[in-house]
């Protein structure tokens, strides 16, 4: 299975496999069913995520269900204004 996919509804790629390079990812980024992804850091570091953005109610949005990043990652993209769809309480 492939890292990073790119959605239909998406305006820019989605973000590579962690460690790959990831530079203004914003909009949609869907990772979800992907076993192999922990390690989001280079998503966290990424300036394009958390800022003003017109589609999606001005709010990215992250799908990390069905992933095995940590509950305190997607609570550092919460902590961005991000939408993040997690298996995280």
């Amino acid at each position: 299975m492939v890292a990073g996919r790119r959605d239909e509804d998406a305006t820019l790629p989605v973000i590579p496999r962690a460690g790959e390079g990831v530079s203004n990812v914003q909009g949609r980024v869907r990772l979800e069913a992907n076993l192999d992804l922990a390690d989001i850091q280079p998503l966290l570091d990424n300036p394009g995520l958390g800022g003003p953005y017109p589609e999606f109610g001005g709010r990215d949005l992250v799908g990390l269900s069905s992933t095995n990043v940590t509950c305190e990652d997607v609570a550092l993209l919460e902590a961005k204004d991000i939408i993040v769809f997690s298996d995280c309480p």
